[in-house]
Parts: structure tokens; sequence; C-alpha cells
């Protein structure tokens, strides 16, 4: 199994692109010497301007009051919680920072030689290796060069650090290379004085050889201006040894320190003292409350055994005196902990009341024996009561409830299985790991025995479909010590070699350790593992999923480090991480810990400004929010006890507060953080009598359906990636060039001028076999293919190629096969139905019949009290989001049954390789009770589409695809989206209605041939709507350039019972039309498919003009409904457009057929067609009269092209947008005497790109703010040309287009 890491991931992105925009238009001078990198200079306005943008949304408290300019280093820090990837960010930071601006030497720093471990096996792991060359297409790669302690300290010759040689000498030219030293903190303080001259690795300067002049390794790794980046910044404090030998010794051009936990700075005393985390220009905030309400971390159960004896109170046996003498140690709750010596015979009601008439029987070397007859071992804690029950056995036996609880759900219930791990925390190596004293290892005994009883009893719950999780078990129990391992300090130095087995699985085994199955096929039943506090820091593994403390950890730690080893989300048995459901951590405690959770909660909330108090200006604004005055609110609040006289929260109270008050809510979201000692786990029962009215619409849409492409393209797929590889820059050669400067003097002063350098190539190349597999495995594309597509270019351009079959290439080539498939196959695929039998599902067993429960995470991770409708499938509601809160309590009288469809249950194929499972299903009865509807819907809970990324919505796309094919198959399921603006009723409603239309459509099909069926298609549509050639208004109309009006207040309303309904004595102002642009399209097909697609139910539009020469306008969507033709758009500050505008569809192919293929991306004008005259002039009739009736401005008339300009290109440069002002008043033109003014080629060219888009989004079009013109800019300048400057469009910005920008602001001002 092999780990598959991810890219672009919101969360994790951010970070990086905060880091690297901070270089905004930094000037960022190229380096002198072959051996430094790039230099920037502080005092560049831009680093400050671009660092104030990026922290607008940020706490003034996160910025740094330190000036920028006056300093030695630029310092920035990026907060991310643990688990949440912090090393992958650092490390696509470093790619990102040489991409775009040259930098190739990075010091990394961490604390610890564990996490030194971990950052090194990231970097060298082949798989991530990979992801970053051929996945992300950086071409790049890291050479990791760790420095380690001098082991070999012989007399003689004392040489030059390697490690650090390599680094210095690593050229910037090379393009291709990125050098990173990696370095612990001991490394970077150790040193001592002897005969006065330092003797450390790093700060002696007295080796045989030196290097680039440099004798000192610390001088030498400054000369190279490196970057640094600091990992766990709390350890490494500004009154630190090493932070300062950071600042003075390496003299870094920037630090960036990356953390959960940042050193803290205390200011006053007593009463007034404060603690300030000592931020550094925070540029990203991703903190612990962050973290789990996004669910990118497990959320924690704490879960703490009540003792037997319900006394808060435990006895341990610490240690043995030679026979003679017993010492306990005492602890109670909340008290002091106490030492007691006894001695044979003496009673342990010295200890406590609760053991009178116990005594000291015997003892033995490792053991105790009690007059009760009980034999305790050293290290054991017992409750306080006459049965000494073992309190660590029902830790023990707690911790193994809750793992088999969670790896039966992990295992059974999922298309792909988890391996579930445990953690174990104990005191003393000797109780699990038998040593050369004798010991008996107590703990590992009770542990086996408990961990048998456990699994036979969880044998005896499996029914008959759990075959393979049975097996699993049984192999466990037929070797119980295969399943556990253990690391201690002390193994470093043991020579057994089974010890050394375990360590090197549990420290470097990862991957190991997330597998079912060894190399020879048996099962890997590894998942108990024990440590001491040795795997806390620098190991993780993401499959943890029960954690027991079974010893105290002896400080006051922070409680987020206590459990940051199992708070990463899990991966499956192919390597994925599973990133869209909720998990939930199981933390086991001892009674001591009891408020575990509550501390917790108290310590996430504690770090967000103002995240347990509630400020008086949110009192204010809540309470008129709620038609209350403060006091009001205020009192009202204070007398549920939701907040003391201070106005902080109450902890105890905080969900019930913000379950009622929603507006309030702040920090951590309910649910995330669980104690089990309080809240006791509900399961989420499966309604049957439900599920059996929805079970064929369930049964459906689990089939296997399996992805095809177009059979077209397994012919033409050898020439693509022939025309891929043909790409000129996909063989290219690996350059190094120096650059030569020459310092001189004029007489006055010293100048640097440029002299020819040398260039040379670097050969590294691939073997064949190995170039071929790399692109297969990134692609898929079969070996085969790439090899006969190389043999042809071959014949073609000869085998030169071959001496650039290297990584650059691997990686150019997977790039360019990624956008062409983005570009290419959204239209190119179908599904078929697999003949393989459904299985098993999350609802269901294998042979259909229902479960009886689901686990919680499957459904959503917020519960609210109370008792579902009869017709939802479950009996409780959870839910993830605010939308699907508002769905499952919405009553609607047409839904028969509905149910939330667990996480990741519905395996649909997508192009983007990754699977597709939607939200939501509903089977809708229409009142007359004729006809079932079955409804399926994706819930987005974002303001507009356009915030949803480019893969969900491809997703989206591909699923719109396959429940369209299961309507063809013969099932039909209506699938929509919904977005948090959209009710669920009016979607249900928006279905019926279609449904309605279409059965009337058919109808007609039945009796008709196909040429009779398009006739009588239209002439229904025509009678079902109003057709705008024959429609009049009642409304007066005045047309004329510019704005029109019309009368103020028009109403249909009819009288209601007795009362008369008067719509015109008093009039209000405060309003405006919802009708506010009116958008042009061509369909690209002609009539018969134009008409087939918009009166289906995946497009629409208001207006269709025909290519007829006929006297016909057609009216498909009434006017005051919304029509599905704008799809993802902006325009003018509104998104969705759909909502606020009136769609009309020109039937026209609009790119010539032979020109579609052209791989120009923007096609020149004389690649469009023309339209018929008197489709111009219906589109101009319809203008007119939707404009005057709405009172449309000029500006509002606009191209599908100028609402979605990455995405559409209709009308196209061939719609006369200049006639139709002309000749008919409609729409925007500019001035040609104001063009003219504005055509000054010097001002054209002094203006920046900045300035340039700042006029475009004057006038309406959202475009990006980075400053320069790359794709997405230059989609917005040819649409802008399209419709302004058709004939020269290109999608470059000119003097001309920039002339007529300039006079269309002038003569449409804002």
């Amino acid at each position: 199994m092999e780990l598959i890491l991810q890219q672009q991931l919101p969360h994790q992105q951010k970070a990086i692109d905060a880091i690297v925009d901070v270089f905004k238009g930094v000037h960022i001078t190229a380096p002198i010497q072959f051996y430094t990198n790039p230099i920037f200079s502080l005092t560049d306005t831009h680093i400050l301007d671009n660092m104030r943008t990026l922290q607008r949304d940020l706490p003034t408290e996160y910025r740094s009051n330190n000036p920028i300019d006056t300093g030695d280093y630029l310092n920035i820090d990026i907060k991310m919680e643990t688990g949440t990837g912090k090393t992958y960010v650092y490390t696509k930071t470093i790619f990102e920072l040489h991409k775009q601006y040259g930098f190739n030497k990075f010091i990394i720093a961490v604390p610890s030689l564990p996490i030194k471990a971990g950052t090194e096996q990231f970097l060298k792991d082949p798989y991530s290796r990979r992801h970053f060359t051929d996945v992300c297409g950086y071409g790049t790669e890291i050479e990791a060069l760790v420095l380690e302690a001098s082991k070999n300290k012989k007399k003689g010759r004392s040489y030059f650090p390697s490690v650090i040689s390599d680094f210095v000498k690593g050229s910037s030219q090379n393009r291709k290379k990125i050098y990173v030293l990696l370095v612990n903190m001991q490394l970077l303080t150790n040193n001592q004085k002897r005969n006065g001259r330092d003797t450390g690795l790093l700060w002696r300067d007295d080796y045989d050889y030196g290097l680039e002049g440099f004798y000192k390794p610390f001088d030498a790794i400054a000369s190279t201006k490196p970057i640094v980046i600091i990992d766990e910044p709390h350890r490494f404090s500004k009154e630190q040894k090493a932070f300062k030998v950071i600042c003075e010794k390496i003299k870094p051009q920037l630090i960036i320190r990356f953390g959960s936990t940042f050193p803290e700075n205390t200011k006053g005393r007593g009463k007034n003292k404060v603690i300030i985390k000592d931020y550094q220009n925070l540029l990203y905030d991703l903190n612990a409350c962050a973290s789990f309400n996004q669910g990118l971390i497990k959320g924690i159960a704490k879960e703490h055994f009540e003792p037997v004896s319900k006394k808060e109170e435990k006895v341990k046996i610490n240690s043995i005196d030679s026979k003679e003498a017993v010492h306990f140690q005492y602890k109670r709750k909340n008290d002091l902990t106490k030492n007691f010596t006894l001695k044979t015979g003496e009673s342990l009601a010295i200890i406590s009341e609760a053991f009178e008439g116990i005594t000291i029987s015997a003892i033995d070397k490792t053991s105790v024996e009690f007059s009760n007859g009980l034999n305790k071992k050293i290290g054991e804690e017992l409750d306080v009561d006459i049965f000494m029950t073992s309190y660590q056995e029902q830790m023990l036996r707690l911790a193994l409830h809750r793992h088999f609880e969670t790896e039966k759900e992990n295992f059974c219930n999922r298309n792909y299985k988890i391996k579930t791990l445990a953690l174990f925390f104990i005191d003393d190596i000797a109780s699990y790991r038998e040593r050369d004293s004798g010991k008996q290892p107590y703990l590992l005994t009770i542990f086996e025995k408990l961990l048998k009883e456990q699994i036979e009893k969880t044998i005896s719950s499996l029914n008959e479909n759990d075959v393979e999780y049975r097996e699993y078990l049984e192999a466990s129990l037929n070797d119980l010590a295969s399943c556990h391992a253990g690391y201690f300090s002390q193994d470093n130095s043991n020579s057994d070699e089974a010890i050394a087995e375990e360590v090197q699985v549990i420290l470097h085994g990862k991957k190991q350790l997330l597998s079912f199955k060894n190399e020879n096929g048996s099962f890997n039943t590894l998942r108990f593992l024990f440590s001491k506090w040795t795997l806390k820091e620098g190991w993780d593994n993401p499959n943890v999923f029960t954690i027991a403390k079974l010893r105290s950890s002896g400080s006051e730690n922070s409680k987020l480090q206590e459990v940051g080893r199992g708070l990463r989300l899990p991966v499956d048995e192919n390597g994925n991480r599973i990133s869209n459901e909720e998990f939930t951590l199981n933390y086991i405690v001892d009674f001591t810990e009891a408020d575990f959770a509550q501390k917790l909660v108290e310590q996430i909330n504690g770090e967000l400004p103002q995240g347990t108090t509630i400020s008086e200006e949110k009192l204010e604004a809540i309470a008129k929010k709620l038609g209350k005055t403060s006091d009001e609110l205020f009192d009202e609040l204070y007398d549920k006890h939701y907040i003391d006289r201070h106005n902080n929260i109450k902890p105890e109270k905080r969900n019930d507060f913000f379950t009622e008050y929603p507006d309030f809510e702040i920090g951590l979201s309910a649910g995330k953080i669980k104690d089990r000692n309080v809240e006791k786990t509900k399961s989420i029962k499966i309604r049957k009598t439900v599920y059996n009215k929805i079970k064929e619409l369930w049964e459906i849409i689990n089939r296997r359906y399996l992805l095809f492409y177009d059979d077209d393209l397994n012919d033409s797929i050898e020439d693509i990636v022939l025309k891929l590889f043909e790409k000129e820059d996909v063989f290219t050669k690996l350059v190094m060039s120096s650059e030569r400067k020459k310092v001189m003097s004029t007489g006055s002063e010293m100048i640097v001028t440029d002299e020819s350098g040398v260039q040379y190539d670097i050969q590294k190349t691939l073997p064949y076999n190995v170039f071929l597999k790399r692109i297969s495995s990134v692609t898929n594309l079969p070996i085969r293919v790439l090899h006969t597509a190389l043999c042809k270019y071959a014949k073609k351009h000869g085998t030169d190629f071959t001496t650039y079959i290297n990584e650059n290439s691997v990686a150019k080539f997977c790039l360019k096969f990624a956008n062409w498939k983005t570009e290419n196959l959204q239209k190119r695929f179908r599904y078929e139905c697999s003949k393989v039998p459904i299985g098993a599902t999350a609802l269901t067993y294998a042979d259909g019949t229902v479960r009886r429960e689901i686990s919680q995470g499957r459904i959503g991770n917020k519960i609210t009290p109370g008792t579902p409708s009869d017709k939802y499938l479950y009996d409780v509601y959870a839910y993830d989001s605010p939308l699907e809160e508002e769905n499952i309590k919405a009553d609607i009288e047409e839904v028969v049954v509905y149910g939330k469809i667990p996480r990741s249950s519905i395996a649909i194929p997508t192009i983007t390789g990754e699977m597709y499972s939607p939200d939501f299903m509903y089977i809708v009865k229409h009142k007359n009770g004729k006809k079932d509807l079955n409804i399926v819907v994706e819930t987005k809970d974002v303001k507009s589409r356009t915030q949803l990324r480019e893969i969900e919505k491809a997703k989206i796309k591909c699923a719109e695809v396959f429940f369209q094919i299961l309507t063809n198959d013969g099932y039909t399921v209506h699938f929509r989206e919904q977005i948090r603006n959209e009710k669920i009723l009016q979607i249900i409603n928006e279905v019926m209605g279609e449904w309605k239309i279409n059965r009337k459509i058919k109808k007609y099909a039945i009796i008709l041939s196909w040429g009779e069926i398009m006739k009588k298609i239209l002439v229904l549509l025509s009678l079902l709507f109003l057709m705008v050639a024959c429609s009049s208004s009642n409304t007066p109309v005045k047309e004329g350039k510019g704005r029109s009006t019309r009368r103020s207040n028009s109403s249909s309303i009819g009288n209601m019972g007795k009362f008369k309904v008067d719509s015109d004595t008093y009039v209000s102002v405060g309003r405006n039309e919802r009708i506010q642009f009116i958008v042009v399209h061509y369909t690209a097909t002609n009539n018969e498919y134009s008409i087939k697609e918009l009166i289906s139910n995946r497009v629409s539009t208001h207006f269709l003009v025909l290519d007829e020469d006929d006297n016909k306008i057609y009216n498909l969507v009434p006017l005051d409904q919304r029509a599905w033709h704008a799809g993802a758009s902006s325009f003018r500050g509104r998104t969705n457009l759909n909502d606020t505008s009136i769609g009309i569809e020109i039937v026209s192919d609009g790119i010539a057929r032979d020109r579609r293929n052209d791989p120009n991306r923007y096609p020149p004008y004389d690649a469009y067609l023309e339209y018929k005259p008197i489709q111009i002039e219906k589109v101009a009739q319809i203008i007119k009269y939707v404009s005057a009736r709405y009172n449309i401005p000029a500006r509002n008339i606009i191209a599908h092209s100028d609402i979605a300009p990455s995405r559409k290109k209709d009308p196209g440069a061939k719609f006369p947008w200049k006639e139709l002002y002309e000749k008919y008043d409609i729409g925007a033109w500019y001035n040609e005497s104001d063009k003219q003014a504005f055509m000054d080629e010097e001002k054209f060219n002094a203006t920046s790109i900045s300035d340039i888009k700042e006029e475009l989004r004057k006038y309406g079009y959202e475009i990006n703010r980075t400053n320069e013109w790359d794709r997405d800019s230059k989609d917005v300048v040819y649409a802008f040309q399209l419709h302004f400057n058709a004939k020269n469009a290109t999608g470059d910005m000119d003097l001309e287009t920039y002339a007529i920008l300039k006079a269309l602001n002038k003569k449409y001002p804002n």
C-alpha cells in the first residue's frame, strides 16, 4: 500500500498562497554568487502592503508591532493545528517559492530528533517525491541534506562537514534542484570552548579545508542568504539560544514559523499579569477551533473509567525494597499525592479506611500478597476497596471495548476498509516488556487476557455477512502476540532482533502499520501499540482511533498536544485519506482527568479572541436583530444561566446556549469534543418501515456503474498522446546557465556590469521502462499506448528525444495530459451498469436486509434534540450544516419518504478520478397520488455556485450525466444541486412542474411521427407559454436610449374574501425589479437539438429564437420564473445571474464546425458564423420589450461570455452589438470621439496591469487581482473584445481595447 497525497486542499493551499503572495510585486534581485538565494529588500513597500492585505481578516493582536524595514530579516508566521498537514504545507511552500521567485536554499529547523526523523522520511519517501514532481507538476526535486552529529572523532585531519558543503555548493542556476538543509536544535546550539576556541560542529573554524573561502560552517551557510523554516515555534522562543543562533549566525533573509503553538510573552505581575502569544506577522490562522469545526481532524471523545468503589481515589504499588517493604502511592482527585511504606503484617488501613482488615501477608521480589488472598505486582493501580480491583485492568477493558466498536465499523460498514490502531501510554517498561531482572510483565498478561475475551465476544456478535472480518479476528486470536508491539527509549540499545523489528515497524513502517496483509498474503494483525511518552512528539499515524493514557503526563501539558498523535484523518486500505466523514478519537483517561474534555474546550476557545465572552457590541447587534434592547437580552440570558454578570458564557451551558441562540455561536462546534461520562453515545437507528418505502430508489442508486470514455477516444488516444509529446516544452534539455557579473569602477563609483556566462546541459535520464511506468501510474494511460505514441514520435522526429527522457519530461507530459482531460472529456464519456452484485451497502447487509443502526459519523456530526418526521429514514436529527438541518426539518406534504445519504456510500465514478456521493434522497408523490418521483439532492452550504471549487463542479456535472443514464435505463431519478439560498420545497416544486410539462409533451409523442413530433412540440410550447410576438402589456412603455421607465405600481391582486385590495392609494418607492439583466446566448447546435435540450431538465431559457424565417418567438419559461441559462456567473457585483436575469437563446452553431478543434483558446473573428437578419430583428424586439418592462439599464444587456468568460464565448464575435445600439437604441456602446481621445500609447504603456484590471472591474467584469495577464485574466479581456472589439479579439490587452474600455467607463459611470 502506498499513501496518496492530495493537492489543492483549500485549508492547505490558503497557507501556501499567503506566503507566496507576500512577495507579489516585490523587486527580487538575482544572486551575484552562484551559491546564494535571490535577494529582496525589506524596505520594499510591497511587502508591508501585501501583508496588511493578507491580514485584513485577522485580529490586530496577530500582527507584529516591529517595523519590517528596520530589521535584519522578515518574520512571518503560519498557524496550523496538529494533524492538518503542516509538513506537507511547508514542503509545497518551498516548491512554490522556488517556482515563482527562484529561491532554492532552505533550512528546516526542528526541535527534536523524532521530528527530524519524521521530516526526513517525508522529504525522501518516493511517494511524496513523485507527488510533488508529477502530480503537482513542479518537475523539480528537493535534495534533502540531513545534518547529523559527528560520530567518529578521530585524530588527524578535520574535514569540513560534507552536508554543509553540498548545501552551499548547490547552484542557484540549476532550476531543477532545491537544496534543503534539515537540522535539529541541539546541533545549532552545541558548542564548547576549548583553549578559547569554539569546538561545535557548526561553530569551529579550524577545519583543514574551507569552502568558497569560508572555514566556519555558520559563515558558509549565512553566505547563501537562506530562508529558514522553523517547525514547532514554541520550542524556539526569542530568548532561547537556538533562535538567537539562527538570527545571528545563519542570518536568514526570511524566517517562516509553522506551528500549532507559538511562544508566549508575559506582561505585568500578579492580578495585572497578561500572557500574550508572540506572533510575528501571522498570515494564516488555522487554529484548533477552525480545524475541528471544518472537519479537518478527528473529533475527540474523552472517557474515564468509573471505579467500582465509586471513590475517586486509587493506590499504586510503586516499588519493593528487598522483600522487606512496599512503597505505595495514594492518589485522590483534587488532592496531593501521598506516599506510604508498609512491611509484612502491617495494615493497609493506614492508607485508607476502606482497606480496614487487609494486611500484607508476604512480599516477593516483584509482587505483594495481601490477607484477602490477592496478589498484586509492581506498577499495578488498585481501586480503594476490599476487592482491590485493578484500575488499569478496567481502563484496558474500556479501551479495547471502544477499539473493537470502532474497528468493526471501519472494517464492515464501508466500501474500502480502514485499518484501526490503538495507542497505550504506560508508566513502566517492565509492565510490558520482560527484562533481565526477572520482573513479570503483568500489564501485558492482563492485556492479552482481555484481548482474547474481547475478540471472542466480537466474533460472537458477527452475522453471516461479516466473513472477512471474522477471518481477521480469528487470525488475531490464533496469534495474540502479533497483535501488539511496543517502543521505549531503552529499546534503542536493545540487541534483541524481535524487539528491533517491532521498533522499526512502529517508528518507520507507517505504511506497514496501515496494511491489512503482510507480503506473504497473511493477515497483518498488528494494531495495538505500547509506549511511554516516547511516541508523543514527532510520531503520528493517521489511523490511531483510540489512545489509552494509563499513566499521568506528569505536567500541565497542552491538552491538544496530548491527543495530537491521533488527530489526523484516517486513510483507507488503498492509501486514500478520507476527508469527507466525521471520525472520533477515543481518549481514555483515569478519574483524575475527568474534566479533560472541559479543559480542552476551554483551551481551544481560550485561544480565540473573545472566545468565551460576549462583547457589548455583539450583544447590542443581536438584541437589535431580535427586536429587543441589549439590557432585555442580557437579563434573558442571565436568567437562563447562559452567562454570568460579566458576559462570560458558562461552559456547562455552552451547547444549549448556542442551540437556542445560534447568532452568538463562537468557538468550537458542539459534538467535536465529547465527554462520554456525561454524554452517552447515541446510535442512529434506521427506521425499517421507512426504508422499505425508499428501498427501490436506494438499490437503484447503489448499482455499480462503470465509467467509459467514448469509443472514438480509443481510436484517437495514440494521436492525442503523440500531439502532447510533440508540445515544444515536453522534451527539453535541462540547462544550467551561469550569470557573470563584474564589479568595476567608473572612477567616481563602483558598478556591476554583465558579462557572458556559460551554459551546459545536465544529463540525467530515466530508463525507458521507468519513464513509461511513471507516466502510466499518474495518468492511467496504458503503457502500450505511450510506447506506440513514442514510436510514432521517433518516426516523425527521430530518436534524439531519448536524451531528454527525464523527471522533467514526466512532469511536463502529466500536466499537459491533466489539462487536456479537463478541457476535452466532460462530454465524452458514458456510464454502463456493471453486472457485479450490489453487495453490502451503508444501509443494508449483502443479502439486502436493512441494518438496525448506523454510526453518527456517516450521517452528521451535529445532533439536535427532538424526533424527526415519520417520513424520515432515521430516528434522530443528525446533520453537518444549517442547510442540511433545514432540509431534514422541512415538512413537505408531497414528500412520501426522505433520508440523508450516508457519507461516501454511493460510489459514482467521475472524470476527476474521485468518487462522488450526493446528500439527500426523496420520494415525492403528486397530490392526485398517481405518480411517484425520485429526487436526489446535492447540498452545498455556499452563497453562490461561483464559490464551488472546480473539482466539485466537475463531479456535479458527472453526477448529472449519471442520473440521466439511470433515467435512460428505465428508472427516472431527478438530480438537483442546492445552495444556501434555495429551499428544498422550491426544488421539489420545480421538479414536479417540469414533470408535468414533459408528461404533456410525451402524450403527443405517442401518436405522432418524428417529423410531426417536432412541429407539435413547438405548437404545444406556444400554447403553454406566452408568445412574445403576439403578447401585449397593459403597462405603458417609454422607449429610448439609456434607462426606460414604466408605471410605478401595477397590481393584479383581486379582492380577498369580503375585503377590497387597494393597490393605488399608497405606493412604496422602496423597491426594485428582481430582473436586472438580459443575457444573450447561442445554442451551438441546430433547431432540433436546441429544442430537445431546452425542454429537458438540465438547462432552460426564457426565449428561444429558431433558425427559421417565420414570425415566431418562443417563450419557454414565464418571465416571473427562474430559468437555468447562466450557470456559474458574475457581473457588476452580482453572482448566480439565473436569479436576476432573462435568458435569450439563438439557434446557431456559433463557431464553424471545422474550426472547433483549433487549439487556439481565443478563436479569431472569421471562425464565428453570421446570424440571419431576422434572428437579430427578433432578438431586438425581445430586448426592447424586456428592458422596458423591467427598467433594465443599457450596461446590463450582456453576453453569456461577459458573465462567464472562462467558460463561454456566446453569442460570439459576429453578434451585432453595435447594430443593436445604433438601429434599435439597445444596449451599451462607446462614443468614437472618447475612444480616440484615449488612444494614447504612452499613457497606455505607463498604466499598470492592476489599474487596467480595475477599469474592467469598474465596467462590471469579475477579474482576479494578480499583477499579470494570466489565463483567467486573458479570458476576461477576450470576452470584453468579443462584445466591443470583435474583429480584433485575441485575449491580449492592446491600446485600442484599452481606449474602448476607458471610453465606456466615461460614458457609463457607476
